[in-house]
């Protein structure tokens, strides 16, 4: 089929009942494109009051424009904050890129806790193409590429110590936008955890000049020069130690990956578009690619997806439920979004053998807005879900049409069974050793994961409470249940 440009709604339903499953992915897609041109712009209370929902669930505006536009990233901090990354420089998937120097990452806040943001700062600003961000061990970790910044708030003043900002690596391309550094996220081994697709061949290392200072002038595209060695990756699971220094490729393949996540027992997953949409990952591992050549060609076979069953092709998210607020039936269950059918979904995992067999679980939200760009995920504190929608009626980024939305969803269980134990709602970075540690039993594995990198990044500089030590040493006895165990030997690594 040749791709002309021109959008004709008739004729792609028409290819859309006739082709083979590999054409439908394509012709789907500009199908769903033809919809989100020619829809009427809804705003963000429309757009709630559209979605249709399991009937256990609700959803409301957690910000939206003019709070926030163009947010490309998200995630919370130890205060229960949501920090956004909006990228104004994204102009166009492949070829258009601005450094106007007003792209922002910016600190929301519930102080009420009635899940609406009621306040916004402005954290940073004029760091060009913030694609991630993750906060915790010694500043915020942005991620810009070419390069993965630490961006340090040494008086905790929620402003950055902009002549501080280290560039810790450099090297990361961004020929498609789409498949530049995403995804970051804490691991149970400390190390953090990022994704990267594969129509941008990279090359990461440490920048030339030990400790350098990122400079907001410098001009883009910007110079990469290395320190030592450097790795390539084109396409694939990586991660960083934020104490240590290093740099390694995870596992290598896939499409364009966005999401990853661990569940109870530490073992990772990630979703993807275009090829199929959920994976196990394992270290060394060599996956399917959705083309090119492998960087390693000395294997029998590349691993192939865990899905036992498909969807439309793109899905971006990965988020394990591991929290008390949903019916229980959701514990453990991989929640994602379907960018295509713009849909919140759940996969069940089950283990089988020595890996996993994700089977389709339930449909949990539709927007039935096709201008509802949603690809990542969050599970906030308060155990609800928080679904990020960049919003724009070209949906896979060829241009921008709407340049000034962005919009935050929140998804809660109608009858919240959120146990309100102590400290659910602190600044846990103000909590002792001891309190954290408790922290290790909650049901909410988000405020066990806070926990562990708050430890995690006080070890660095003073000793833990002796008693803190015990009492960590105290869950490894043979009474307490196998992931109780292994948070500790988490916090402990």
């Amino acid at each position: 089929m040749v791709d002309t440009g021109e959008f004709d709604e008739a004729k792609i339903v028409d290819e859309w009942l006739t082709y083979t499953k590999q054409d439908k992915a394509r012709t789907g897609w500009r199908f769903t494109q033809t919809q989100g041109r020619s829809v009427e712009f809804s705003s963000p209370e429309k757009a709630v009051a559209a979605m249709t929902m399991k009937d256990d669930l609700v959803a409301n505006v957690y910000a939206s424009e003019p709070m926030i536009q163009q947010p490309m990233a998200f995630c919370f901090d130890a205060k229960g904050r949501l920090w956004v990354a909006e990228n104004l420089d994204y102009e166009d998937r492949g070829k258009g890129f601005s450094s106007d120097g007003n792209s922002r990452v910016l600190i929301l806040e519930d102080t009420d806790h009635d899940g609406v943001a009621d306040g916004r700062k402005v954290f940073v600003e004029g760091i060009p193409f913030p694609s991630e961000l993750l906060v915790g061990i010694g500043g915020v970790w942005l991620g810009a590429p070419p390069n993965l910044l630490c961006i340090p708030d040494a008086d905790s003043d929620d402003v950055a110590d902009t002549e501080d900002i280290e560039v810790r690596l450099t090297g990361w391309g961004i020929r498609d936008r789409h498949e530049t550094l995403n995804s970051l996220v804490f691991g149970p081994d400390g190390w953090i955890y990022g994704l990267e697709g594969i129509a941008t061949a990279s090359r990461v290392g440490k920048p030339a000049g030990k400790g350098k200072i990122y400079q907001h002038n410098e001009p883009f595209p910007i110079k990469v020069e290395f320190d030592g060695d450097s790795t390539p990756i084109d396409g694939g699971v990586w991660r960083y130690h934020p104490t240590k220094e290093r740099f390694e490729v995870v596992a290598h393949g896939f499409s364009n990956p966005w999401g990853i996540d661990f569940d109870k027992k530490g073992q990772a997953f990630i979703t993807a578009c275009v090829i199929p949409h959920l994976w196990h990952v394992i270290p060394g591992g060599i996956y399917h690619r959705q083309g090119g050549q492998h960087l390693n060609s000395h294997f029998y076979d590349d691993i192939k997806t865990i899905a036992d069953h498909r969807h439309k092709s793109a899905h971006g998210g990965a988020r394990v439920y591991q929290s008390d607020a949903l019916p229980a039936a959701y514990d453990g269950q991989i929640l994602m979004i379907n960018l295509h059918d713009h849909e919140l979904l759940a996969d069940v995992l089950e283990r089988k053998g020595s890996g996993y067999v994700g089977h389709h679980g339930d449909s949990l939200l539709q927007a039935n807005d096709p201008q509802w760009v949603g690809f990542s995920l969050e599970v906030g504190p308060d155990g609800a879900v928080y679904m990020l929608d960049w919003h724009d009626g070209a949906l896979c980024g060829e241009d921008v049409i709407n340049k000034e939305t962005g919009r935050v969803f929140r998804v809660q269980a109608k009858q919240s069974s959120a146990e309100d134990f102590e400290h659910r709602y602190a600044d846990l970075e103000s909590l002792d050793d001891m309190a954290i540690v408790d922290l290790q039993s909650v049901k909410s594995v988000w405020h066990s994961r806070q926990a562990k990198t708050i430890l995690q990044h006080r070890a660095q500089s003073r000793p833990i409470e002796p008693a803190a030590i015990i009492k960590l040493q105290n869950m490894f006895v043979p009474a307490n249940d196998v992931d109780s165990r292994l948070r500790a030997t988490w916090v402990c690594m």
